[in-house]
């Protein structure tokens, strides 16, 4: 068996620090083949680069501070279909550039402490659209964008990545590069995982509802699927809400929602995974736990079909960076 993913690099979700910034996007290939009965795994990965126009999103000036070039980070999720070209790849990007206010004096050369402000972060680029991004992998090592598909509400308004204003779930404020508050937006999505079907429309799972959206071949919004009784706190969206997901997924930490979708072989089921374990009963319980969920739903009915416990590493395992804090590894 054979299986391939794509990760794309970017610091703060799209701001490359000055060293990186001439090389642009990036993506590694892995090709992991397993072999049976032991199923050890042997792995090959590959760098493309890519200096895609379509990728680029324009320098960002902090006041005061440094300039940073940024660029799309694609790396959310990617998908390949059975019957697709070997060398071509769907991948998402996800909210956009953003950084965390601890975070700030490092990339932008700026201090913003936000210490009145809960689950502050600033965003660049509040304007940023979500996108799928359908790539090609050419022979000299580099890759470039032969389709962009804008995420769009049902009436063909791009969508945006800045967190929805949750009241079941906690939620993010987002902040300008001055740590001014902006506003939450119900288009807001943070799309990270993502399954292509073969009637060409889209289920992507996204970690800020949590919610699992499906989306028409063009890009517009069909339903988004949230937690059963977070259905009010979507009232007045531009698109179709159904509470179908199972209620507790709605205790994930911010922004450690559903993190990876993939899709059965005769596309009947859909899986999701969650970032990390539930902050259930509270965040204490999140940064101590290492057992997170993988749900199986049935396509058809979005109704949940099997639960998993998938059980995170052990922090100190990590050879390079080990850590002392379990909600350090997370799925990806």
């Amino acid at each position: 068996m054979e299986l391939s993913f794509a990760y794309g690099s970017s610091v703060g979700r799209g701001a490359l620090p000055a060293m990186r910034q001439r090389i642009g996007p990036i993506l590694l290939l892995a090709a992991v083949a397993l072999a049976a009965p032991a199923m050890a795994a042997d792995v090959t990965v590959r760098t493309y680069l890519s200096d895609d126009t379509l990728l680029r999103i324009g320098p960002y000036t902090a006041e005061g501070g440094k300039t940073l070039n940024l660029t799309v980070g694609i790396g959310s999720s990617a998908f390949r279909r059975p019957n697709d070209p070997p060398n071509m790849i769907w991948t998402l990007g996800d909210r956009g550039p953003n950084i965390a206010c601890s975070d700030m004096k490092e990339m932008t050369g700026v201090e913003l402490t936000c210490r009145e402000v809960k689950n502050g972060r600033v965003y660049p680029t509040p304007s940023y659209t979500p996108s799928i991004y359908r790539v090609m992998l050419l022979d000299d090592g580099t890759f470039r964008v032969t389709d962009v598909i804008t995420l769009k509400d049902r009436d063909g308004r791009p969508l945006n990545g800045m967190p929805n204003p949750l009241r079941t779930a906690t939620t993010e404020t987002p902040l300008d590069g001055a740590g001014k508050p902006l506003q939450q937006d119900l288009r807001g999505i943070d799309a990270e995982g993502l399954v292509v079907l073969s009637d060409g429309s889209f289920w992507i799972g996204e970690e800020n509802g949590p919610s699992l959206a499906h989306f028409g071949a063009d890009g517009r919004m069909i339903v988004r699927h949230v937690p059963a009784g977070t259905e009010g706190d979507f009232a007045g969206a531009p698109y179709e809400t159904v509470g179908s997901l199972p209620a507790i997924i709605a205790k994930r930490q911010a922004n450690r929602g559903i993190e990876a979708v993939a899709v059965s072989p005769d596309e009947r089921f859909l899986y999701f995974i969650m970032q990390n374990p539930l902050a259930n009963p509270d965040s204490a319980a999140y940064q101590k736990a290492r057992n997170t969920r993988l749900f199986k739903l049935e396509r058809a009915t979005v109704r949940v079909a099997g639960e998993y416990v998938y059980t995170l590493d052990d922090p100190q395992s990590f050879r390079r960076d080990p850590s002392s804090k379990q909600n350090d590894p997370r799925h990806q």
